[in-house]
């Protein structure tokens, strides 16, 4: 790390990625103290870094800088290694850094820096996390709500990515749950001084001048208290802090019983808004609050990270659908994605599925090409969704109960891929538990038309996504017909 002269015995330990300017750096002034260090981590500019350090430093305050590409696996094994061995423990961590907007960055690059980069430093981190100790993902509203409001275009790669980043760490909590440790989600209106909004200036200021017209965009501190506010003091489970964005609250369950959330020093802006409710927007009138664009992507993103970890002779290992293997039921996931996006766009050009049971052919070169082509059905599907979105932010009805029963298949089969693997299904488990609840109330239905088998006796007090496997006909020993 550098500025080694700073590093103090500090009772409280916080690292802050992309720490040096904006967002971050209005963070790191607010959490540093005699008594709390922060290490604020940077790409690029190292003197604005160490600015930032010497400031902080200034006023009584604890922290230093280091050096990180947060994509780079080996530089984020390296960052957690230092910490380690100088403190001994990491007591918060916010994962604030971001980008995709810049200038020639790869088609990959949003998704690399805005999703697997804070799952990858959370997983090295979270050995040093003790019990009480907290994770904080700072995210956007248009992100947060990603397929539930228009996006401005050019910001499309980061909603889609920063959106994807949050459900990978939403399904973390099981595991985190476990350490006692707890994440919250900070998301913010556009943020007035901020690198992204003066992209966006730039390149649609309609965009951001649309953002303004439905009142002030909250400022780099009042961000930053909420931030800070999350990263010092305990939060409820499942906890998202909003800031600014009034319109964006409407999608929120319960909104109107959300509250203004003071900092300790009682100087919080009045626009910060703190919802337990449920997570996800509720759709009322069909009683399917995760028929959204996002919702399959969180199950999607799960099964993906299943396959991403499958090797060798699992592909051809047997599952709990009889007859099929993993690369079957694989080969099955992306027939099925393709179908949705065929019946949304019949001139989309997706490939042509095999009919559901049906023998799948040996077209497999190898288990990256499976796996590529399993994402770029998921993709296709996602901007499929997306696009049929309606101007209330809902897909039409008969849509989201295709949705809803493509979202229990996916998680059913991600079960089946988990149990044949050895696999961690890492998915909400507020989003199973939805599955169960749609699928129990379309139990008999679903029998008939041959997606589920006769159901298996379970424990009521089995997991969710246990329960759902055995109502689909499935238990750990034991085969059932296929899906959807």
């Amino acid at each position: 790390m550098d500025n080694p002269r700073q590093t103090p015995t500090a009772r409280h330990v916080i690292l802050i990625t992309g720490g040096s300017r904006g967002v971050g750096a209005a963070t790191a002034r607010r959490l540093a103290s005699p008594n709390t260090h922060v290490i604020i981590t940077y790409r690029e500019k190292t003197k604005r870094a160490n600015d930032i350090v010497d400031s902080i430093a200034a006023e009584g305050g604890s922290a230093t800088a280091a050096r990180l590409d947060i994509c780079d696996p080996i530089a984020c094994a390296d960052l957690i290694r230092s910490v380690r061995d100088e403190f001994g423990h990491l007591d918060a961590l916010v994962l604030n850094a971001s980008g995709g907007l810049e200038r020639g960055a790869s088609a990959d690059y949003p998704m690399r820096i805005n999703r697997d980069a804070p799952v990858h430093l959370l997983n090295r981190a979270l050995p040093l996390i003790p019990a009480g100790g907290r994770v904080v993902f700072v995210t956007s509203h248009q992100a947060h709500f990603y397929g539930l409001k228009p996006v401005p275009a050019d910001y499309i790669p980061i909603a889609q990515s920063k959106r994807a980043g949050e459900d990978a760490l939403r399904a973390m909590r099981p595991e985190l749950a476990a350490r006692d440790v707890s994440l919250t989600v900070v998301s913010g209106d556009m943020i007035d001084g901020t690198i992204i909004v003066r992209l966006l200036q730039r390149r649609d200021p309609d965009a951001v001048e649309a953002r303004r017209a439905h009142g002030p965009l909250p400022t780099l501190d009042e961000f930053a208290a909420a931030i800070a506010a999350a990263a010092l003091n305990p939060t409820p489970a499942d906890d998202t802090i909003y800031v600014g964005g009034d319109d964006y609250l409407e999608l929120v369950n319960d909104a109107p019983s959300a509250h203004t959330v003071q900092p300790d020093d009682n100087s919080g802006p009045a626009c910060m808004k703190h919802a337990v409710a449920h997570h996800y927007p509720t759709d009322r009138k069909t009683q399917m609050p995760f028929a959204q664009p996002t919702h399959f992507m969180q199950a999607a993103t799960a099964v993906d990270h299943l396959l991403a970890h499958v090797t060798g002779d699992q592909w051809s290992g047997p599952t709990p659908c009889t007859g099929w293997t993993v690369a079957d039921v694989t080969e099955h996931l992306i027939d099925v994605n393709h179908a949705f996006t065929n019946q949304l766009h019949p001139d989309s050009g997706a490939e042509s599925p095999n009919p559901a049971g049906s023998p799948l052919p040996d077209r497999l070169a190898s288990p990256d090409e499976l796996l590529a082509r399993y994402r770029a059905s998921t993709d296709e599907l996602r901007r499929a969704l997306v696009s049929a979105v309606q101007p209330d932010g809902q897909l039409p009805k008969p849509l989201r109960t295709r949705l809803a029963l493509r979202v229990a298949d996916l998680v059913i089969h991600g079960w089946d891929i988990a149990t044949s693997t050895g696999g961690s299904l890492r998915i909400d488990e507020h989003l199973v538990d939805e599955a169960l609840a749609f699928a129990e109330a379309r139990s008999a239905a679903l029998q008939r038309g041959g997606q589920f088998a006769s159901p298996q006796p379970i424990s009521s007090n089995a997991p969710a996504i246990d329960r759902l496997a055995a109502l689909s006909g499935r238990t750990r020993t034991s085969a059932a017909t296929h899906g959807e």
